[in-house]
C-alpha cells in the first residue's frame, strides 16, 4: 500500500527505515522485541503514517 501522506509530510518514514533504526540500537531492539507482534505492527503503522493514534479512546480525552 502506497503511503500518500509522505507526499505531503516528507518526514514520515518508510517501514524499512524505522526497522533499520530500531535494529541499530540494542536498547530499542530489545524494547521492540519485548512487545507482542500486534503491538509491533501497530507501532510501525504509527511511525509510517498508516494509522493515527486513537486519542478519543485514551485517557487524554
Amino acid at each position: 500500500m502506497e503511503n500518500r501522506l509522505r507526499n505531503y509530510f516528507p518526514l514520515i518514514r518508510e517501514r524499512k527505515e524505522v526497522l533499520k533504526e530500531i535494529g541499530e540500537s540494542n536498547g530499542l531492539q530489545a524494547l521492540f522485541q519485548s512487545w507482542t507482534p500486534e503491538r509491533q505492527e501497530e507501532f510501525l503503522d504509527f511511525c509510517t503514517g498508516m494509522k493515527g493514534v486513537k486519542i478519543l479512546y485514551d485517557s487524554f480525552f
